[in-house]
């Protein structure tokens, strides 16, 4: 998986906001706003990691279990997926 070029994450007064790029600005299906542990998965997506890779940064960094893990990244999937942001 992987953040579809053209969208970047801004921090807008305290908030962390996806948004889209040149057309893509127009693209964005809805806004995007992510906690600490959102930023940390679109991050990572930045870089292309797989479903299990993003899993287990997540169980290195935070103090939280597989499937609560895997809970949170499939909604933060299903969000991004929704918006159109992500390449798969």
């Amino acid at each position: 998986m992987r953040i579809k070029k053209g969208f970047v994450l801004n921090e807008v007064a305290g908030n962390n906001i996806v948004v889209g790029v040149g057309k893509n600005s127009s693209d964005l299906g809805g806004m995007l706003t992510l906690n600490s542990s959102g930023v940390f998965i679109w991050n990572l997506l930045k870089k292309n990691r797989t479903y299990d890779e993003v899993v287990d940064a997540l169980l290195e960094k935070y103090d939280t279990t597989k499937e609560e893990a895997e809970k949170g990244l499939d909604i933060f999937i299903k969000s991004a997926r929704e918006l159109g942001v992500l390449d798969e």
